[in-house]
């Protein structure tokens, strides 16, 4: 019986990724997720696809969130909405000759050097 090959999802290539970054064959991370050997070799050459409650198994072997799966190998950090740069915009009517002035407090306060 020929099986139709079908294209690898790249959520499957990053699992295929880190299965083989982390030293596991494909054999022992199949018994890990208790899937037939056969079953994970179809998924992972791209025979059969990949079901979600199966993604969930996976996520506890290789002890990774899907966010982590689906970027690896780049690491995804949550930013910190704390550390975000709040911006203030102000106008101001001055004369000609205050500019220049008003500028260089500014530039002052920011660390700035203005020529």
């Amino acid at each position: 019986m020929c099986m139709k090959k079908i294209q690898l999802h790249p959520i499957v290539d990053n699992i295929n990724k880190i299965v083989k970054d982390s030293g596991l064959d494909k054999s022992s991370f199949a018994f890990k997720c208790g899937f037939p050997e056969s079953k994970w070799n179809k998924i992972s050459n791209g025979v059969q696809e990949l079901k979600l409650s199966e993604l969930s198994i996976i996520e506890k072997v290789l002890q990774m969130s899907t966010l982590e799966i689906v970027t690896y190998p780049k690491k995804y950090v949550e930013a910190d909405p704390s550390l975000e740069e709040k911006r203030v915009s102000v106008t101001f009517e001055i004369s000609s000759s205050m500019s220049e002035h008003l500028l260089k407090l500014v530039m002052k306060d920011r660390g700035g050097v203005l020529n």
